[in-house]
C-alpha cells in the first residue's frame, strides 16, 4: 500500500504549528555581533531552537560556527539541499495581533516570519520527518541549512559555502509556487552632488526620504530657508503636487518651510506599482526657478521620473522582463546630498556584460555633475524551464494542488537561489494568496502550512529518484 503523504502532513499539521510558535516567539532581528554569534542574540536563540526542533524530530544537526545551521537526514553521495532562513524584519507598528504569538485565529495563523520565513522552514522541515516515517529509501543526504542574515546580507549562507560546498540540487522555500526559475541581477550604488549653489533664492537645508534601498520612497521631506519667497515657494509646490495627482504638505518651522510630498509604497522589483517621491520632488527643485541645487538638475537629467533607467543609458529586456531602476533613499544637508540605486537588471545577461553596461551609466551620472560614489552587483539566476529538476519540483506542485493554470515564473526579486549553483525558489506562498511579508499582521493559513508539507513531501520524494 501507497505511504498516505496528505494523512501524514494531517497528522505532524498540529506539532508543525507548535514549533512555528516557537520560532516566531524569538524576536529574530540581526543584531550586534558577539563571539559565535556573528548576527546577534536573538538569531542565535532562533538558530539554536531551530537545530533542538530537528533533534526532537529525530534529525542529525550541526551548527557552522553561528552563521548558519543544519539538520540532516539519509546517506550517500549525493546531498539535497533546503535552505530557510530564520531571521526576520523588525516588528514593526500597527499590529492587531501578538507579532511573537504565533495566534491562530479563524484558521490563519498571525506573527513575524510566519510565512517568511519561519513558516514555509518548518513546513520543509516537517517533509523530511514524513519521509523519514515513510519507508522511503533514503539513498541521497537531504540537508536543511538555516539560513541566520537572509534579510540583511546573506552572510550567513556565502559562509556555509566557504565552508561546506554546494548541493547537487535542491530548493529555498522562500518565494512562491509554482516555482521560480529565473531571478534578475542586482545593482546597488550611491550617488551624490551638492545641494545648493551661492545664488539660489531659495537654500534647501535638509532633505529625507525613504524606508529602504529596495522600496519605492512614499515620503520625503525637504526644509529649505525661503525667506521673502516662502509663500510663493508654498503655493507653487502645492500645485505642482496636485498636478501631479500627489498629496502633499507645507508648513513653517521657525524661519524654515518643510515641504512634505506623497508617494506610494512597492518593491523596488516592481517600482512601476508604486509612486516615487523623491523623484517627483527632484523634478519640481530643478524646475522651479527658486532653486538652484546641481543634485536635483543632475538627478532630473539622468534619472528623472523614469524607472527603465533609460534616462541614464539603461533600459534594456529580455523574453523574461525589463531591467528596473529605482531611488530607494535620499538624505542631505545644505553641502551634499546623496541618494541610492537599485537595480534589477534581465535575467539571461551574465554579469560580466551587465558590469560594461553599468560602467556606461556611472560615466553619465559624473557627466551631470554627480559624483559615484559606490556601487556593488550580483549574479542573475537562469534555470533552464524544462531541466529535470524544474519538472520534478513542478510535478509535485500538482500532483498535490492540482492546478496546471499557474506556471513556473521568474521574477526581479533575489533570494539564497542566487547564492547556490543548484537551487531554484519553490513557494511557499500560493498563487494569489496575500501573506504581508514584512508588514503588519503577517500571516499565512494553516491550511497552506499543511499544503506546503505534502508539496515539499513529494517534491524530495521527485528529488531522490532523480
Amino acid at each position: 500500500m501507497a505511504f498516505d503523504v496528505s494523512a501524514a502532513a494531517k497528522k505532524y499539521l498540529p506539532d508543525a504549528l507548535r514549533d512555528i510558535k516557537r520560532l516566531v516567539a524569538i524576536e529574530s532581528v540581526q543584531g550586534e555581533a558577539k563571539e559565535g554569534k556573528p548576527f546577534g542574540e536573538g538569531v542565535d536563540r532562533a538558530l539554536q531552537e531551530a537545530l533542538k526542533i530537528s533533534r526532537e524530530l529525530g534529525m542529525e544537526t550541526a551548527n557552522v560556527d553561528g552563521y548558519v545551521g543544519y539538520a540532516q537526514i539519509g546517506e550517500g553521495e549525493k546531498l539535497i539541499g533546503i535552505v530557510g532562513h530564520l531571521d526576520c524584519v523588525p516588528l514593526g507598528e500597527g499590529w492587531e495581533h501578538d507579532p511573537l504569538g504565533g495566534e491562530i485565529v479563524d484558521g490563519v495563523i498571525y506573527g513575524r516570519g510566519v510565512s517568511d520565513d519561519k513558516g514555509p522552514s518548518i513546513a520543509a522541515l516537517y517533509a523530511m520527518k514524513i519521509l523519514m516515517d515513510s519507508g522511503v529509501k533514503l539513498n541521497s543526504r537531504i540537508r536543511f541549512v538555516f539560513g541566520t542574515n537572509e534579510e540583511t546580507g546573506m552572510a550567513g549562507v556565502d559562509y556555509y559555502l566557504a565552508k561546506e560546498g554546494d548541493f547537487d540540487m535542491g530548493f529555498t522555500p522562500d518565494a512562491g509556487f509554482p516555482l521560480c526559475f529565473g531571478e534578475k541581477g542586482g545593482y546597488h550604488g550611491h550617488f551624490s552632488g551638492a545641494t545648493n549653489t551661492e545664488g539660489a533664492k531659495v537654500k534647501i537645508l535638509s532633505v529625507k526620504g525613504g524606508m529602504a534601498v529596495n522600496v519605492v520612497c512614499d515620503k520625503v521631506v525637504l526644509t529649505c530657508n525661503a525667506g521673502q519667497y516662502a509663500e510663493a515657494l508654498k503655493a507653487s509646490f502645492v500645485e505642482y503636487a496636485k498636478a501631479a495627482d500627489m498629496t502633499c504638505q507645507v508648513e513653517d518651522e521657525g524661519e524654515n518651510t518643510l515641504l512634505t510630498l506623497n508617494g506610494k509604497a512597492a518593491h523596488a522589483s516592481t517600482p512601476e506599482l508604486g509612486v516615487n517621491a523623491i523623484s517627483y520632488l527632484m523634478k519640481f527643485v530643478a524646475e522651479c526657478e527658486l532653486f538652484d541645487s546641481p543634485f536635483a538638475k543632475g538627478y532630473a537629467k539622468v534619472i528623472g521620473l523614469d524607472y527603465s533607467g533609460a534616462n541614464c543609458g539603461m533600459k534594456m529586456a529580455d523574453e523574461y522582463g525589463e531591467l528596473t531602476f529605482n531611488v530607494g533613499i535620499i538624505g542631505g544637508t545644505d553641502f551634499s546630498t546623496y541618494a541610492t540605486i537599485d537595480i534589477r537588471y534581465p535575467l539571461t545577461l551574465t554579469a560580466p556584460e551587465f558590469k560594461v553596461k553599468a560602467d556606461e551609466m556611472e560615466k553619465t551620472i559624473i557627466q551631470a555633475g554627480l559624483n559615484m560614489d559606490g556601487s556593488g552587483m550580483g549574479k542573475s539566476l537562469y534555470k533552464a524551464p524544462d531541466s529535470p529538476m524544474i519538472n520534478a519540483l513542478y510535478d509535485a506542485y500538482v500532483k498535490v494542488t492540482q492546478d496546471t493554470v499557474n506556471k513556473p515564473f521568474t521574477m526581479g526579486g533575489g533570494t539564497y537561489a542566487k547564492h547556490f549553483d543548484s537551487i531554484v525558489a519553490f513557494g511557499a506562498g500560493f498563487p494569489n494568496e496575500e501573506s504581508g511579508a514584512h508588514m503588519a499582521n503577517e500571516h499565512v493559513d494553516v491550511e497552506s502550512i499543511q499544503k506546503c508539507m505534502e508539496i515539499y513531501t513529494h517534491a524530495l520524494m521527485n528529488l531522490l529518484a532523480l
